[in-house]
């Protein structure tokens, strides 16, 4: 590997490093010159050649962790079915879930925000939704509007849970996730069981940790 890191490999040894000081540091107490000292000779010239600054090395961190779990299958034998075991997998990515949490100031900005929620629709909804229709051709899901229904679900664990939950409480979190139950249950489409309530308390908890244990 080039010592200036000007191949693939060092910009995915730069990301790995980063990943690993924003979980263990938080992303505002890390700093460039922290993950410079993190490569192993490698300069800080040779990091701005890859990357514009470490919020542009935040973002991509995070897209990184997408791009992983775009590549997993979802297991399951039923529509509904895929999409609790969506929601399971990422609850229970607590690294990936507590670095994003660690940059929650800058991920709450009208740019990223906005970029989120365009992201949301354009990648997440049309998977969300062949899910829904396949839950109403095998009857798990009883729904006439798959679009609006993966829309909602969208906004509701990526936007009003996702990027909120460093203003919540434990308490409140958890509140709010019971009124997502009741609201998916009212419209025939269960995706908050046991195993998934279970699994979202869990990250809760744990992100709440995490917090506590970076101030």
């Amino acid at each position: 590997m080039s010592r200036e890191g000007t191949g693939e490999d060092s910009r995915r040894q730069i990301l790995e490093v980063a990943a690993k000081l924003f979980f263990e540091k938080g992303y505002d107490n890390t700093t460039i010159q922290d993950i410079v000292k993190g490569l192993g000779g490698m300069t800080k010239g040779a990091v701005y050649h890859h990357f514009k600054s470490k919020q542009d090395i935040f973002e991509q961190v995070m897209e990184s962790f997408s791009r992983e779990s775009e590549n997993e299958v979802v297991e399951g034998d039923t529509g509904l079915d895929k999409i609790k075991a969506l929601l399971v997998r990422e609850f229970l990515e607590m690294e990936k879930q507590a670095i994003g949490y660690s940059g929650r100031v800058l991920l709450q900005t009208p740019r990223m925000i906005g970029e989120q929620y365009k992201a949301s629709f354009d990648e997440g909804v049309p998977l969300i939704e062949a899910y829904i229709h396949e839950g109403i051709e095998d009857g798990s899901i009883k729904t006439e509007f798959p679009r609006e229904v993966a829309e909602l679900l969208m906004v509701t664990f990526n936007l009003w849970m996702g990027i909120q939950m460093g203003t919540y409480s434990s308490e409140e979190a958890k509140r709010k996730l019971v009124f997502f139950q009741k609201i998916f249950d009212s419209m025939g489409i269960p995706i908050l069981d046991e195993q998934v309530m279970n699994a979202a308390n869990q990250l809760i908890d744990y992100l709440k940790n995490y917090q506590r244990n970076l101030l």
